[in-house]
């Protein structure tokens, strides 16, 4: 260094008592402006999309998913790795960059579904208007829409009429009313003015803006169990669209649309739980889901906020598990011999907080309910934000894997009680696997295998979607709440 100057190193230890541990380490050279800026990479880190490139919309978006579809990120990916390899500059530091590793795939086929009758199906067949296991009879129920959705709610009941046929569902008359404007004012109006009980309120909207203010008055303010749809013409006349709807409120009001059938190794007699926390908004919230076997529309549910907002590991599952088995009793007329867990959103660091922390509220919780009561648990950490990427090669062809596919070597950790799995197809892009550990298991015979299966068969049973979702259902009910 010439005399009266000072090192990038002398800069930041002097102004910032930053002592930079690799005086060798290369400079990143970035442009901003027409100006130069030299960064150490010890103190970069990676950051997301700026605020202001979000505001760019859907063309930013298109570009985006256009890089990121499964051949031309793995183009890009190697290309990289190539330039790398040839570097001088990287070679120094004794980097190893190895070609992208071929993995041998576990593929499941698609579970089989059940709609009662010992009648079986397969996924594709839902979107065909298959009759519904458990049909409900839509006997008494509102229908509340603006003055200007008239004529679509005519049509839409017409269309309802006609699609509950094949789902072996009878739709009576609803009890029209008609608001001037879909405003919280007007709807608790119409509920102070109105006397008697009703199944459901079918809600028919002119635009999304009004959604979260219809569930959060008819749901959360009045417990009402509640359906809204948006009014477009071309939805009001579909009948693939209003069977989706008819199945959702279908299940809303406690009729199962399907079962799936699970390994023999898994009891009639089990309870699954779904456990997510959620860090939007304001607060950190649990949400709780459970239910008795593929009984999804007969669950119980329970959300909590959090102590503080980011906290992860939760401390009042203990009621939360008491109810349930409460619940599962009641419904069931015995407690369950299996409890099944699902806990979403826990990084590796924190998997034993998981198992010293909130393990043990479950136990705790049987331990108070019955003398002598001592059902197998399993719990499964699931972590679907995740940096690990696979694709499909065959030839010189490059695509995502299909659904069912299952990587559990090489790249899982140590043992054999992780494995990544993708349950469900992508619109855009590369498909995102979810990471499964086996975090704690009593019932010696549910092995990896059986806990694939299983995970795989429950993506399934999410009654909103038509086809599997990237996780077991019971996250996504979990995560709903």
């Amino acid at each position: 260094v010439p005399p009266n100057k000072l090192t990038l190193g002398q800069i930041w230890e002097n102004k910032y008592k930053v002592k930079i541990r690799n005086p060798m380490q290369p400079l990143l050279i970035c442009k901003i402006n027409k100006e130069t800026a030299y960064l150490i990479p010890e103190f970069c880190f990676l950051t997301g999309i700026e605020e202001e490139s979000k505001r760019v919309g859907k063309d930013m978006t298109g570009r985006i998913l256009q890089d990121a579809e499964p051949d031309k990120k793995t183009s890009k990916i190697t290309g990289l790795f190539d330039a790398l390899r040839r570097s001088k500059e990287v070679e120094q530091y004794g980097f190893i960059f190895d070609e992208m590793k071929l993995l041998p795939p576990n593929m499941l086929p698609a579970p089989r579904l059940s709609i009662g009758d010992s009648k079986q199906i397969f996924p594709e067949d839902l979107s065909k208007g298959i009759k519904i296991m458990n049909p409900i009879n839509f006997k008494k129920w509102v229908f509340l829409y603006e003055g200007r959705n008239y004529a679509n709610a005519e049509v839409l009941y017409n269309t309802m009429i006609k699609a509950s046929i094949a789902l072996g569902v009878t739709v009576s008359e609803p009890e029209w009313i008609e608001l001037p404007y879909m405003c919280e004012k007007d709807v608790e109006q119409w509920i102070g003015s109105r006397t008697g009980s009703f199944q459901f309120v079918f809600v028919l909207l002119s635009d999304k803006s009004r959604y979260k203010i219809m569930k959060k008055i008819l749901d959360i303010n009045h417990g009402f169990t509640s359906q809204c749809a948006f009014a477009s013409p071309k939805n009001m006349s579909s009948l693939p669209y209003v069977s989706n709807v008819i199945r959702q409120i279908n299940a809303k009001l406690g009729g199962d649309l399907y079962s799936v059938e699970l390994p023999k190794e898994i009891p009639k007699n089990t309870m699954f739980v779904g456990i997510d926390v959620c860090h939007c908004g304001r607060d950190s919230v649990v949400g709780f889901y459970a239910n008795s076997y593929t009984k999804i529309a007969h669950c119980f549910c329970a959300t909590a906020k959090q102590s503080k907002k980011g906290k992860e590991i939760v401390s009042c599952l203990q009621g939360f598990y008491l109810d349930a088995l409460k619940a599962y009793a009641k419904e069931e007329g015995t407690l369950p011999e299996y409890i099944f867990i699902y806990r979403d959103g826990v990084g590796r660091n924190q998997r034993k907080d998981i198992i010293s922390e909130e393990l043990p509220q479950v136990k705790l919780a049987i331990s108070s309910l019955q003398k002598g009561y001592n059902p197998k648990l399993t719990l499964i950490i699931v972590n679907k934000r995740i940096h690990q990427r696979f694709v499909s090669v065959i030839g010189s062809k490059v695509t995502n894997p299909e659904p069912g596919t299952i990587i559990d070597t090489e790249v899982t950790e140590n043992g054999n009680e992780d494995f990544f799995m993708i349950t469900a197809k992508t619109r855009a892009g590369t498909v995102r696997p979810a990471h499964y550990y086996i975090a704690y298991n009593e019932k010696k015979d549910v092995t990896k295998e059986i806990v694939q299966k299983v995970s795989y068969a429950m993506s399934f049973m999410y009654y909103n979607n038509a086809n599997s979702v990237k996780v077991p259902a019971h996250i996504v009910l979990a995560d709903k709440k």
